[in-house]
């Protein structure tokens, strides 16, 4: 057996420190498995955390999510400065501002195994010339990679027809995911004795559910809508609501609505929205777009139904009929007739949950995709020649 003459270093780096959540046990595993393993991303207590928690080394550099030329660059030689210092054998980028900033000063820095993790397309709900110089700025940070990770299989298959790729050099881990999910645990139905009594919620409640940003592009809009018709219709109906409210991207109206209305409960952004889904008989997703859709697998998980857009990424875990229903995005009446359809046959809802948890224990286990990504990093590494790793 060979022995390892140093250890092989990479680099996670994301735009904002929240971001590295989606990596969770993930970077502890590489970190176990023979990497010496450092995050980047701008400061924040969630940089610190993450730190600590994955026994992993951070650098702090600020980055803006919107374009700012000067603090850009910036940025860029700041990035630039450490990659080069550090000598990583691997930079794997995610988030397209700080994608862009990595990879520039990877390829400067002269790094040959250069990751840009695809998690979505902004661009996909801009229009003119922002539209356009998103999509110019995705098309460029993939030729800068040396390999294109997509977050789901018809992603990959969009930004290769769309020429924003290569074929040959875009894949997505196993069944896609960046994670994958502690179904053992963490997202186990199991694991929580949270009842309707602690949110003040009667047995007979029908309790619908959202989770996400609450922000324009995730279809927030049209589950109000939708909510308004549904309640009026259907007594003892409750619409559960977890996730942070972002930049103004809703009237003012919207907002009161979520915060004044008795019957939404919104909890706000959570460390573990595991339990909340343990309440739900419906999560009801109708977001505009998507790269993979990360809370309807934890959803099913837990033996919730979806109804979710018909959109990249969600097209991935929903099977229409069988574990949640896909519906046209912006439709009202898409949300409302399968809310009511879930509502007027429970057998069903309780059929489709069951689906769902099976097929995401079968297809999203988080160890299998840790240990893929692992022989990924090891083929890269022994490729170039750069260390040598015990077999």
């Amino acid at each position: 057996m060979s022995s390892r003459t140093t250890f092989p270093k990479v680099l996670h780096m994301t735009t904002v420190p929240i971001s590295l959540y989606f990596l969770e046990n993930q970077l502890k595993f590489l970190q176990k498995s023979g990497f010496e393993v450092h995050v980047l991303s701008s400061p924040g207590e969630a940089l610190t955390d993450v730190v600590g928690k994955e026994n992993v080394i951070g650098h702090e550099v600020w980055i803006e999510r919107e374009i700012s030329i000067v603090q850009d660059l910036k940025s860029l030689w700041r990035v630039f400065r450490i990659i080069r210092n550090e000598r990583f054998d691997i930079v794997h980028v995610h988030t397209p501002k700080a994608a862009l900033i990595g990879m520039l000063a990877a390829k400067a820095a002269g790094v040959k195994v250069r990751i840009y993790h695809v998690h979505g397309l902004p661009y996909m709900t801009k229009v003119g010339a922002k539209r356009m110089l998103l999509q110019t700025i995705e098309k460029l940070t993939c030729s800068l990679a040396s390999r294109v990770y997509t977050v789901s299989h018809s992603l990959r298959d969009f930004i290769c027809e769309n020429k924003l790729v290569n074929t040959e050099k875009a894949s997505t881990i196993h069944n896609g995911s960046i994670n994958g999910l502690d179904t053992t645990i963490k997202f186990n139905p199991a694991s929580y004795s949270l009842s309707r009594h602690d949110l003040k919620l009667k047995e007979s409640d029908r309790v619908l559910g959202f989770v996400g940003r609450i922000v324009r592009d995730k279809g927030i809009v049209e589950l109000l809508e939708a909510w308004r018709v549904l309640k009026n219709r259907q007594e003892d109906l409750k619409l559960v609501i977890a996730g942070k409210m972002e930049e103004p991207s809703l009237t003012d109206s919207a907002y009161k609505e979520i915060e004044n209305d008795p019957d939404i409960l919104y909890v706000g952004e959570c460390d573990n929205v595991a339990p909340y889904y343990s309440l739900m008989d419906v999560l009801v997703f109708p977001t505009y777009r998507e790269g993979f859709g990360l809370v309807a697998i934890e959803a099913m998980a837990m033996g919730v139904p979806v109804i979710a857009s018909n959109v990249l990424g969600c097209v991935d875990t929903i099977e229409d009929g069988k574990n949640g229903f896909l519906i046209e995005p912006r439709s009202v009446t898409g949300i409302v007739e399968k809310v009511a359809y879930y509502l007027d046959h429970p057998e069903i809802r309780t059929a489709h949950g069951a689906s769902g948890q099976h097929l995401v224990r079968m297809k999203y286990d988080q160890h299998t995709i840790w240990n893929a990504l692992l022989e990924d990093y090891k083929f890269f590494i022994q490729n170039e020649k750069r260390v040598v790793l015990s077999s």
